[in-house]
């Protein structure tokens, strides 16, 4: 089999190679990273990373699957899988899995405007598995300083 992995980061692909030498060893594996993207989505929002990210997901739907590891890209991840089935935003099956356990459950957030995804992404998996949990989020603002807000 072949994946594909869509990254923003190099640091990334290190982790991921890791996961994927433990679960499937045998498989064949491309990690493109687009470091890019964050940093428009960053600035001036998701919607003006759309035809990029479209582009750079056609060209990996030729693999077996493709996973989108940064979950801001999750809901555009979630638009383009409507035609493509193997593209997987990979917070989504990793959040039901969690919430599946039914243990309490913390979100980090490094910067607030990672929030909103993985938080839509955490009450769609509540929805589909007909669970209800708090969601609790921590915002990492300085090394060693979290500040805990339940959302």
């Amino acid at each position: 089999m072949k994946f594909a992995f869509l990254h923003t980061a190099q640091v990334h692909i290190e982790t991921f190679e890791a996961l994927a030498d433990a679960i499937a060893p045998k498989t064949v594996r491309n990690h493109h990273v687009a470091p890019e993207l964050l940093a428009s989505a960053q600035t001036d929002g998701l919607l003006s990373i759309t035809a990029q990210t479209s582009e750079i997901l056609e060209q990996l739907s030729i693999t077996d699957a493709v996973l989108c590891t940064y979950s801001n890209l999750g809901p555009l991840a979630d638009s383009f899988a409507q035609t493509h089935p193997n593209i997987v935003r990979i917070d989504s099956p990793m959040m039901e899995a969690a919430i599946e356990t039914g243990a309490k459950l913390w979100l980090l957030f490094a910067l607030k405007v990672h929030l909103t995804p993985p938080s839509h992404c955490w009450k769609t998996a509540q929805r589909k598995l007909d669970h209800q949990y708090p969601q609790n989020s921590c915002f990492v603002t300085q090394l060693g300083h979290i500040s805990k807000q339940v959302i």
